[in-house]
C-alpha cells in the first residue's frame, strides 16, 4: 500500500509535467521526476521531524519553569509571541502536565477571573518576575482573594478533565481554537462530548443562542471558564430563559 508520501511524489511528478508544458509519461522521464519528488519530500520530512523535536524540547522546558512558578506560588504571564505586549493569561499555576497548563487567572486589577487550560506548543514567551507580574500579585493579596483549592485537581490529561467537567456542570467556557471562526475566541456550553471533539453552543455578548461549533478537541490551544465573562453572558442567558 503506497504511504501518503509516495502518493504525494506522484501527484508533484504530474504537477512537474503540467509546470513545463510536457508529458514526462511520453518522453520517458516520469521516474527521473518522481525520484526528483521522492527526495523533495524526504528532506521535508526530515525538516519536519526535526520541528517537532525542537518544539517538544520547548514545551519540556516551559513545563519545568512552570512547575517551579507553581511550587514558588508566584503570578506568571503567559505569551503567544515574544513581541506582543499584551498576555493571553496571568495568574496562578495550579497544575501543568506534557501539554498544557492549568491557571487560576487573575485580572489587571488583581481579582480572581476564572480558570484557563492553554496548551504549551501556544506559549510562545512566559514571564515570571517582571512588574505586571509583582502588581498583580499585590493587588491580588490586597484585595483579598484566595487562591483556589487545588486538592481536587487531576494533574494528568488536564484537557480532557478540564471539558468534562465543564460538560458535566455546564459552565459556559471560552475557547481559542485552530478551528474557531476568524481566529477569535468563542463563548457557549458543551451540548455534546466524545473521544476527539465537542460540540458547543455559542452564546453572543448577551447571552442569546447563536449557532452550534463542532470542535477538535486536539486543535483546542485554550479554554477557559468561570470568568467575568462567562459569568455575565451565563447570567444574561439564564434571564432569557425566564422571559
Amino acid at each position: 500500500m503506497e504511504s501518503v508520501f509516495d502518493s504525494m511524489a506522484i501527484l508533484l511528478t504530474f504537477y512537474y509535467q503540467w509546470l513545463n508544458g510536457i508529458d514526462l509519461t511520453e518522453r520517458g522521464e516520469v521516474r527521473q521526476a518522481h525520484r526528483v519528488a521522492s527526495t523533495v519530500l524526504e528532506q521535508y520530512k526530515m525538516y519536519s521531524k526535526k520541528t517537532e523535536e525542537e518544539g517538544a524540547m520547548e514545551a519540556r522546558k516551559i513545563q519545568s519553569i512552570l512547575q517551579k512558578e507553581k511550587r514558588r506560588h508566584r503570578v506568571v504571564s503567559l505569551y503567544a509571541m515574544p513581541s506582543e505586549e499584551s498576555p493571553l493569561s496571568s495568574g496562578y499555576v495550579m497544575a501543568c502536565d506534557t501539554d498544557s497548563i492549568l491557571m487560576q487567572e487573575v485580572d489587571p486589577y488583581g481579582y480572581e477571573d476564572g480558570i484557563s487550560l492553554t496548551r504549551l506548543d501556544r506559549i510562545g514567551h512566559l514571564e515570571t518576575d517582571g512588574k505586571y507580574e509583582k502588581r498583580l500579585q499585590k493587588l491580588f493579596a490586597l484585595n483579598k482573594q484566595k487562591s483556589l483549592n487545588e486538592e481536587k485537581v487531576i494533574h494528568e490529561a488536564l484537557l480532557e478533565n478540564y471539558l468534562q467537567e465543564a460538560f458535566r456542570d455546564q459552565r459556559i467556557v471560552t475557547i481559542y481554537s485552530v478551528e474557531s471562526e476568524g481566529g477569535d475566541l468563542i463563548s457557549g456550553y458543551i451540548t455534546e462530548l466524545d473521544e476527539t471533539s465537542i460540540t458547543l453552543q455559542i452564546l453572543t455578548y448577551y447571552g442569546e443562542k447563536d449557532s452550534v461549533c463542532y470542535l477538535d478537541k486536539e486543535r483546542i490551544n485554550y479554554v477557559r471558564s468561570q470568568s467575568h465573562y462567562e459569568q455575565s453572558i451565563g447570567l444574561l442567558n439564564e434571564m432569557a430563559k425566564v422571559e
